[in-house]
């Protein structure tokens, strides 16, 4: 769900910055629904961002990401949903207007982090800001299970900086408000970062309340392998996981994760700095019994991300196709992401 790389000054070139980019995005989504025989339109991930970046020394910094408004995300019943992120506030089983609120404490090789930041699960597909990824080629995992949390991580970085070790403990997306009902994720996580071959592998442990429904496990884990391959101007990417998809009851009042095996794949061509041209597709399927019964999903399309200014990704110009098995759409889109950057000082 987001990107390492930051999109104010390297801190590497000055130890004291602070940068604020608006980020505004608009996608025009008209579909085609093979369940009803009919011509819908969605507003796709259309939203407005603001990310705060800073440091004041190179031991200390902070990261605060705001979501301000958005076309909402894929509903898995009927009809798209417009979000509306400010009633949530105080709530950890669902996204609201604070995405990222945290400071970095670094100590050499050691960082310390405290606030509210992702939980370290995820492949390749969350290692994109909310703000560039297309909601109809993304995992269940990634369209609904509340990763922004409350906690504290560790992570050390090896001196050749190619390998990257981290632990964390946060609050439990299926608590309903953080520290309540004494539920919590625990996670671990390693990245190996290189011009070749790269990895994301995680495991977390995500607390859960038996009462509700009767008979639940007292947590759910969720293991990814992420590895991508950069072959010229070729990128393979590959994420497995042991969750086939998040889901809730019909009245959305309960949810819970599906044991089973995901596999979200991708294959981009980028001749140059300007062109990204990329296949995904996605295959989930349940592997034990459950009630109501699973479902097998998979998805597929073609994405274009053009990029008209020189030497910068600041706007990207994208279009797409894409088709799901689950909710029968055949969806068409273009549309816009621009991040605005404003150095403070």
């Amino acid at each position: 769900m987001l990107s390492f790389q930051a999109f104010s000054q390297d801190s590497e070139s000055s130890a004291n910055y602070a940068g604020l980019t608006l980020i505004p995005r608009l996608d025009l989504t008209p579909y085609y629904s093979k369940a009803d025989g009919a011509w819908g339109f969605s507003h796709g991930n259309s939203s407005i961002y603001t990310l705060f970046e800073g440091s004041a020394s190179e031991y200390f910094s902070w990261t605060l990401a705001n979501h301000w408004i958005s076309a909402g995300r894929l509903d898995y019943g009927d009809e798209y949903e417009y979000g509306w992120p400010y009633t949530s506030l105080g709530y950890s089983n669902t996204t609201n207007w604070i995405d990222l609120c945290f400071i970095n404490l670094n100590f050499s090789n050691w960082t310390i982090s405290l606030g509210k930041d992702m939980i370290l699960t995820g492949g390749f597909e969350y290692d994109d800001w909310d703000w560039d990824v297309h909601p109809e080629f993304a995992t269940s995992l990634w369209n609904g299970l509340p990763v922004y949390q409350w906690g504290g991580k560790v992570t050390y970085t090896t001196p050749n900086e190619a390998h990257e070790f981290a632990i964390q403990a946060t609050t439990s997306p299926f608590a309903e408000r953080p520290f309540t009902n004494k539920l919590f994720t625990t996670s671990a996580q390693y990245k190996k970062y290189g011009e070749v071959y790269e990895i994301i592998a995680s495991a977390s442990i995500l607390g859960y309340d038996p009462l509700i429904p009767s008979g639940a496990p007292n947590f759910y884990s969720l293991f990814f392998l992420g590895q991508r391959v950069h072959l010229e101007d070729w990128t393979i990417t590959l994420d497995v996981s042991n969750n086939n998809c998040f889901d809730s009851n019909e009245d959305e009042t309960i949810s819970y994760l599906r044991w089973g095996i995901g596999l979200n794949a991708a294959l981009t061509w980028a001749p140059s700095d300007k062109i990204e041209l990329t296949w995904k597709g996605l295959h989930s399927k349940p592997l034990s019994e459950f009630s109501p019964p699973g479902i097998t999903r998979w998805n597929t399309g073609l994405i274009c991300h053009y990029y008209p200014l020189n030497d910068s990704d600041a706007l990207r110009l994208h279009a797409y196709v894409n088709y799901d098995s689950v909710l029968k759409n055949l969806a068409f889109s273009v549309g816009l992401r621009y991040n605005f950057l404003i150095n403070l000082w």
